[in-house]
């Protein structure tokens, strides 16, 4: 990835990471953390997502988030490359190196550019990965950012079986 195409991708996950100090007391929770672009590893396959985070939902319970930011320049081909990393180190059980104090892998946010976009990666995600749809991953858009991370509709949910987009709200994010 060339230098102003990874400076595009930092500057949205930044925007994520704004709304959600912004709309949560994410920065007053001492265990909450946010990681910008960390490397997991499969052997001598690395992958590196655009974020990970672990966020306290009530007093005793926290939940692990990784982000990925896709642009329609690296889509299909350099998306699909990435994707197959992903979903390697997660299938695998690989991601419990990295998140060991969970019993289940961290959600992934796709943040796509716009509506018809996160569809397209959905697709893609359902159709080549073992990530679920109904839980391992959910997707927003550029401009569902702005709504706030906890307001339905800032992320979308992709039924495999109606190839459709619904609006979700994220508790962990009040």
């Amino acid at each position: 990835m060339r230098g102003p195409e990874k400076i595009g991708k930092d500057l949205t996950t930044n925007l994520f990471y704004l709304q959600l100090v912004n709309g949560s007391n994410f920065v007053n929770v001492q265990n909450n953390y946010f990681k910008l672009n960390p490397v997991l590893q499969l052997g001598k396959q690395r992958v590196v997502p655009s974020f990970e985070m672990k966020i306290m939902v009530g007093d005793s319970d926290f939940r692990y988030y990784m982000g990925d930011v896709v642009r329609r320049y690296e889509f299909p081909s350099d998306f699909r490359e990435h994707l197959s990393k992903l979903d390697s180190v997660l299938a695998t059980n690989a991601w419990k190196k990295y998140f060991y104090d969970v019993e289940k892998a961290p959600v992934i946010f796709f943040i796509c550019e716009d509506d018809s976009h996160a569809l397209e990666v959905a697709k893609m995600v359902s159709g080549i990965s073992s990530i679920d749809a109904a839980t391992g991953y959910r997707l927003t858009t550029d401009e569902r950012l702005k709504r706030g991370l906890g307001e339905k509709g800032a992320f979308l949910a992709y039924d495999p079986e109606t190839n459709v987009l619904t609006e979700k709200k994220i508790t962990s994010f009040k």
